[in-house]
C-alpha cells in the first residue's frame, strides 16, 4: 500500500457553503473528502472493480499505472457525501461525455469523479475517471479519459486535453493552481468537443488532492 498524504488548504467555510477567494488572479476552494488516504485507495479499487470492462481500455490502463505511481497526485470528490451532492461532484448541464446524452441532473443518484496526475518518462500524463449511478439503471456508468497532450499552466489557468486513442474528446481547466501547479483543493470546468469545437458543459468539484 501506497503511503499517502492529504494535502491540506486553509479557506473558510460558512453555513455549509463553499465560500471562493478571488483576490489577484488566484482563487481558493475548500472541500474535505472524509477519507484517510487508506480509505480513497480502498475506494478506488471498488471503483475499478465495478469498471471492469467499461470504458476506453487505453484510459483505463493510464488511469491503474497513474493511480499506482508512488509519485502520482490524486484528486477525489464523490456525493452524495460529506462533500456534497452528486450533481456538486458532477454538475453537467448534459452526460455525452459518459455515454448517456438521455441523462439530465435530476436522474443522478451518484457520482465519483477522480483526476489523478504524474510526471512519467513521457513527461506530465493524467487521466480522469467519471462514474455515475442512474435512476432506472442497475449498474454504474463509468467513464475514463487520458490526456493526449500533456497538461500545463497559462496566465495561472491549467489546461488538459483529454480523450481516446488520441482523439480530442474534452478540455478541462482549472483556476486554481499556485505557483504553476495545481492547489490541494480544485475544480474543473468541462468543455465537450464536439465537430471540433469546445463547449463548456459544467464543472467537477470541488475535489480534494491526495499525494506522495
Amino acid at each position: 500500500m501506497k503511503k499517502w498524504i492529504l494535502k491540506i488548504q486553509t479557506i473558510i467555510l460558512v453555513g455549509g457553503a463553499l465560500l471562493f477567494n478571488t483576490a489577484c488572479s488566484q482563487r481558493w476552494i475548500e472541500a474535505d473528502a472524509g477519507l484517510t488516504s487508506d480509505e480513497l485507495m480502498s475506494q478506488i479499487d471498488a471503483v475499478q472493480l465495478a469498471a471492469e470492462g467499461a470504458g476506453d481500455s487505453s484510459a483505463m490502463s493510464r488511469f491503474k499505472d497513474l493511480v499506482l505511481s508512488p509519485t502520482s497526485y490524486i484528486y477525489y470528490v464523490d456525493g452524495p457525501s460529506l462533500m456534497g451532492s452528486a450533481l456538486s461532484a458532477a454538475s453537467l448541464v448534459r452526460f455525452n461525455i459518459v455515454g448517456r446524452p438521455q441523462v439530465s441532473d435530476l436522474d443522478l443518484k451518484n457520482a465519483i469523479v477522480i483526476y489523478v496526475e504524474d510526471f512519467t518518462e513521457q513527461g506530465w500524463q493524467s487521466a480522469l475517471l467519471i462514474q455515475i449511478d442512474v435512476q432506472g439503471e442497475s449498474s454504474p456508468v463509468t467513464e475514463v479519459f487520458e490526456s493526449i497532450h500533456p497538461p500545463y499552466v497559462d496566465n495561472d489557468i491549467y489546461y488538459v486535453e483529454m480523450g481516446h486513442g488520441g482523439v480530442h474528446k474534452l478540455t478541462l481547466r482549472s483556476f486554481y493552481t499556485t505557483d504553476g501547479e495545481l492547489q490541494t483543493v480544485v475544480q474543473f470546468q468541462v468543455f465537450e468537443v464536439i465537430n471540433g469545437v469546445e463547449e463548456y458543459i459544467g464543472k467537477l468539484g470541488a475535489m480534494v488532492g491526495f499525494g506522495s
